[in-house]
């Protein structure tokens, strides 16, 4: 649960400020802009919110620990 709020937390956050992130560790190998955003959670993991703008909808494409891999393009699908 308090990995979930302080993801739900880092959305609001986000939302209005979303242009404001930076591109994605991964964001050269896609064809759209790519943005992340890093938050910790309170036992001090970190992770990347991997999302697009579209207009002035922001769009989650994935969730990922620091640690993780890349993100290949199989690996994300795209809103409509």
């Amino acid at each position: 649960m308090r990995w979930l709020d302080t993801l739900e937390k880092t959305l609001r956050e986000r939302q209005s400020r979303a242009v404001s992130c930076g591109p994605a560790t991964e964001a050269d190998d896609f064809d759209v802009d790519l943005r992340q955003r890093l938050f910790k959670t309170r036992r001090g993991n970190t992770y990347r919110l991997v999302f697009i703008l579209r207009e002035d909808v922001v769009h989650i494409l994935a969730v990922r620990r620091t640690r993780q891999d890349r993100l290949q393009l199989g690996d994300i699908i795209y809103p409509d």
